[in-house]
């Protein structure tokens, strides 16, 4: 296992841990990099069968390459929930592991019922890095640069420090605590590189998307690569500020956007040949799995391991068989997405639910027109909530205009996902 030292973590998968590393005797203004390994620590590890993704693992190794350089990169990894966002960034970091020069820090964002807490997911990722080895000479070069974030992380002082630090910053604003992290990330990252990680920023609070556009907008050198994941289809439906922020910052070339699409057919030929070496299924089973997923990794994986728990995929003679008929796994949607489909039509309104309901017995692609005459509603007035759900990414996505034989002339639509259509989502048919 390769050391890991000075850095945050988060539990992606599994972890291996050995034998504690000493303290390092004080702190001093030198950053302790170059030491090489002084003892065990945390791996990351993405997901065990990743395919289709090294194009865009690719691209954040260039922009660790940057980041050593001297260059700030802020690179956006966006896609929809499923997409494998969370998988792509967890192989990076495992890669960037190796180098025990490279600090990291990993900070997760939450979904919230009120309020959120103001940089609740860099607190998050610098409070990890403190309570690492090198964490010292961290809480050292915060308590000079950054005092402000010191004095939201208590347990990492004693006593009389913690009460001489909030004396200290009576009356301290926000604005401040921007200056502070900008000036620490550069000490920081004046000899080796930072990747912070802010995970599902979806959910982020408006204090830690000034931080991100501050950081990308500085004009100093700053061995610094920020990766922000987040959801499109939240980040639009919600009116998020980071899509203003992002929208801004691409435009200034100060950041850039990793968008992960759905796999190809041939890409989950790849993930079956991985995932059941040797295995001697009939080549229709990718095109199946294929077009009920339309690519989402999610739903692959999640359709996949329900087919072994159903027994119909099973391990005969040394080699893994498809034990069913086509059909039975045309059928049945698994559990944990059959919830999260459900929770997601939760949060539409009552008549999103009943025109989405009416499109799904139509078939995966329907007409406006047709759906407008099985709830007797304007097709004006479906339209528009097709569009509107089309727009914000829920469920559907526009097919343009099709003309029907009499003439009439409709918006057409297509679930993105066949398990949106088939799947108990809650949805409510027309007339029940």
């Amino acid at each position: 296992m390769a050391t890991v030292h000075r850095r945050g973590y988060r539990f992606i998968a599994g972890v291996t841990d050995s034998e504690p590393r000493p303290e390092r005797d004080g702190a001093s203004e030198r950053s302790p990099v170059g030491s090489g390994p002084t003892g065990g620590g945390f791996r990351y590890r993405g997901p065990a069968h990743l395919v289709g993704r090294e194009p865009a693992l690719d691209r954040l190794q260039r922009g660790i390459e940057a980041a050593w350089r001297g260059t700030r990169q802020i690179v956006f990894v966006t896609g929809e929930p499923g997409i494998g966002k969370t998988g792509v960034v967890g192989t990076f970091l495992e890669r960037v592991t190796v180098d025990p020069r490279v600090w990291i820090a990993h900070g997760q964002c939450v979904e919230t019922y009120g309020a959120p807490e103001p940089y609740l997911p860099v607190l998050d990722a610098f409070g990890r890095l403190c309570r690492e080895g090198g964490g010292d000479w961290l809480v050292t070069l915060l308590r000079k640069h950054a005092p402000t974030w010191l004095a939201q992380m208590p347990w990492l002082l004693d006593r009389t420090d913690r009460d001489a630090l909030q004396r200290e910053l009576l009356g301290a604003t926000r604005e401040r605590m921007l200056r502070e992290m900008a000036e620490a990330v550069e000490a920081l990252t004046a000899e080796a590189p930072l990747v912070l990680v802010l995970e599902d920023l979806h959910w982020s609070d408006t204090a830690t998307v000034d931080l991100v556009s501050l950081l990308a907008r500085r004009q100093e050198p700053a061995r610094l690569l920020l990766i922000g994941t987040y959801r499109p289809v939240d980040v639009i439906g919600s009116q998020h500020p980071l899509e203003h922020v992002r929208l801004e910052l691409h435009t200034r070339g100060c950041s850039q956007e990793l968008s992960l699409e759905p796999l190809s057919k041939a890409q989950v030929a790849d993930y079956l040949r991985e995932r059941f070496a040797g295995h001697a299924f009939p080549a229709e089973l990718t095109r199946v799995i294929n077009r009920r997923t339309e690519g989402n990794p999610l739903f692959m994986v999640s359709l996949v391991e329900d087919f072994v728990a159903r027994g119909l995929i099973v391990i005969r003679d040394g080699r893994w068989k498809l034990h069913a008929v086509l059909e039975e796994v045309e059928i049945g949607v698994p559990e944990n997405l059959r919830e999260m489909i459900e929770r997601r039509v939760r949060q539409l309104g009552e008549d999103e639910r009943q025109v989405l309901a009416a499109g799904s017995v139509a078939g995966m692609e329907f007409s406006a027109a047709s759906v407008a005459a099985a709830l007797q509603r304007a097709p004006a007035k479906v339209e528009e909530s097709c569009d509107e759900l089309a727009h914000r990414y829920l469920f559907i996505r526009s097919l343009g205009a099709g003309e029907w034989p009499d003439g009439t002339v409709a918006s057409r639509y297509r679930f993105v996902h066949a398990l949106h259509r088939t799947g108990r989502s809650g949805l409510r048919r027309p007339g029940a």
